[in-house]
């Protein structure tokens, strides 16, 4: 397949925002959500606060962006915010899951670095959801790849593919695994059974992409395909010609 100009997401809406990291510590080094949204907020008519500081915080009034009428769509909700971050609050979720209900025609992931917690609420999430995790890799083989800055940032003991085994355990749903950033390889012990899309990107360090091994990337598409997960490579994968874009069943 060639390479084309999709995104693996179609919609993006944002009824929350702000992350504190998995551990609630901060956000991760390499994030891109925080001057994100220091960047929509200066665009806005009336400045938030907190989304300069980049704390968890409400603004559902983004829901009314989804409608019952529109056509079918991939409608990413957590692009600025970790769906069981530390301080997300159930009163936030649910009428996000309400809108999800209410609009079925589309489909909707969502990612968490503490998938164990998408039980925390005892949310009904409809068939139309997708959950997900993101895993990096992140440790030892990150840092001949990063530029001097990051250096001292990498996690040399983070081991997050075991996010996977986690995510693994909630039956009856589709699930996803994003590897943006991928920061180094899948280990061979870890497995994608059970996943049903997978997506894979670069790491933005400001207008810098920093690029995966493209072996990193060539063996989780290859184990990707051997337990029929769709695979999505996202165009900041610049070392490759041909990109398998597609989207879950």
């Amino acid at each position: 397949m060639k390479a084309i100009t999709k995104q693996w997401s179609q919609k993006n809406v944002n009824p929350v925002w702000g992350c504190l990291g998995p551990e609630g510590k901060g956000n991760c080094w390499y994030c891109y959500a925080k001057a994100s949204a220091k960047y929509a907020n200066r665009h806005r008519k009336v400045r938030c606060k907190l989304c300069d500081e980049f704390v968890p915080h409400p603004h559902l009034d983004q829901l009314d962006m989804i409608t019952p009428r529109q056509s079918p769509k991939i409608v990413f909700v957590d692009g600025h915010f970790d769906w069981n971050g530390v301080d997300v609050k159930k009163e936030w979720l649910v009428p996000i899951v309400e809108k999800m209900r209410e609009c079925s025609q589309h489909t909707y992931p969502i990612l968490s670095k503490r998938p164990e917690f998408y039980g925390q609420y005892q949310l009904s999430y409809p068939e139309n959801v997708i959950l997900g995790t993101t895993v990096t890799n992140e440790g030892p083989d990150t840092l001949p790849e990063m530029a001097e800055p990051f250096k001292a940032k990498v996690n040399m003991s983070l081991k997050d593919w075991g996010r996977i085994d986690v995510l693994r355990k909630f039956k009856g749903y589709r699930k996803a695994v994003s590897f943006e950033p991928l920061l180094g390889p899948l280990p061979e012990d870890a497995s994608l059974e059970g996943m049903d899309w997978v997506i894979i990107g670069a790491l933005s360090a400001g207008r810098k992409l920093i690029q995966p091994k493209k072996l990193w990337v060539k063996d989780i598409v290859e184990r990707s395909q051997e337990v029929g997960a769709s695979i999505f490579m996202k165009n900041n994968l610049r070392e490759f010609k041909r990109l398998i874009q597609k989207y879950p069943a």
